[in-house]
């Protein structure tokens, strides 16, 4: 008989068992809950902890079940146990409370001793991509501490190396920042792979825990646009008439001289002479002065109207493209993509 009732238990345990793990976790949890009404502490202490060790769970799930878990522990006379559960839900979601209506004042004071004594931070940025307008826009950050601490949030280069600290300094509940897409020179950050690092740090200055969000960032910058040439020789009008009186002095010399040349010719007498010399050396004088006072010709207003008009039309179109290119110089755009965030324990990042 004995040995019939033992392995009807063994039977009863197998199938105990099997059904717990056929089960999924909201309800091996549901059950853990209901063994804490029932004020079986010690079951549901056990089926808490099974539930935590399932993959898969949300992070509802185990914030509900650490919950719990440390009432559980403290109720059965395990205080470290209990702590150790609800610093584990504070570092999973430093703005988790527990419920007032569920847990007694008893509980809730071992939890806020968890609560002061771990330092953790979250932190909202927007998820998916983000574009910054270098300048004019930036990325908001949000943070939220279990308890004072201090913390440094930087952008970090693949290698680990710090390029721009966003903030340095202590944080009580929460702090609104925002990133501008600088580096530390204050120009745009290239493109590549970065990490936003929110680390909090003891009062000696060394890194307790830090959570890292992955950043892909592409930089975009408008091409500018070359500025015309400068018109060419060809493309300008003569603005100057000197050939023309060239050929007029010239002219004017020759009628002179045949002026003169005539009557000498004809034979005719020296009395009759003296006025066609007189008029020959006008004509000749009057072209030598129109040359000697117009030396690089006569102004054409007409073509000199035209030139300018051509050299005002290119001085325009290049004060219109430095404009141009001054918007596009200042266009500069980030493309930011935020990962999920990875929590780190200790100094070695």
């Amino acid at each position: 008989m004995r040995k019939r009732w033992m392995w009807v238990v063994v039977a009863v345990v197998l199938f105990s068992a099997r059904s717990l793990a056929a089960q999924g976790p909201d309800a091996v949890l549901s059950q853990a809950v209901v063994s804490y009404q029932n004020l079986d502490y010690a079951a549901s202490s056990d089926l808490l902890r099974r539930t935590l060790a399932r993959p898969g769970l949300t992070s509802d799930q185990q914030e509900q079940a650490l919950s719990y878990l440390g009432a559980s522990e403290f109720f059965l006379g395990h205080h470290d146990a209990a702590v150790a559960a609800f610093r584990q839900m504070v570092t999973l979601d430093p703005r988790g409370r527990l419920d007032a209506l569920t847990f007694p004042p008893e509980v809730q004071r071992i939890y806020d001793e968890a609560r002061r004594s771990t330092k953790s931070v979250s932190v909202d940025v927007p998820p998916g991509e983000s574009e910054l307008v270098f300048g004019r826009s930036s990325l908001p950050i949000r943070l939220f501490a279990s308890s004072y601490q201090d913390v440094a949030v930087g952008i970090m280069s693949e290698s680990g190396k710090a390029l721009y600290w966003i903030y340095q300094g202590p944080v009580a509940d929460s702090v609104d920042l925002a990133w501008d897409g600088k580096d530390a020179s204050h120009n745009p950050l290239a493109s590549g792979s970065y990490t936003l690092r929110v680390a909090t740090r003891s009062p000696a200055g060394r890194v307790i825990r830090s959570l890292d969000i992955p950043l892909k960032v592409s930089l975009q910058i408008s091409d500018t646009l070359a500025l015309p040439r400068p018109p060419g020789p060809s493309q300008f009008l003569p603005e100057r008439t000197r050939f023309p009186l060239i050929r007029s002095a010239a002219i004017g010399l020759a009628l002179g001289a045949l002026t003169v040349a005539l009557p000498a010719a004809v034979d005719a007498p020296t009395p009759k002479m003296e006025a066609p010399i007189l008029v020959g050396s006008a004509i000749g004088i009057s072209g030598l002065v129109a040359f000697a006072l117009h030396p690089k010709g006569e102004p054409i207003e007409k073509n000199i109207a035209y030139n300018q008009r051509l050299k005002d039309e290119w001085q325009r179109r290049v004060d219109e493209i430095k404009q141009n290119n001054g918007a596009r110089r200042s266009d500069v755009r980030l493309l930011v993509r935020t990962g999920q965030p990875v929590v780190r324990e200790g100094s070695d990042q």
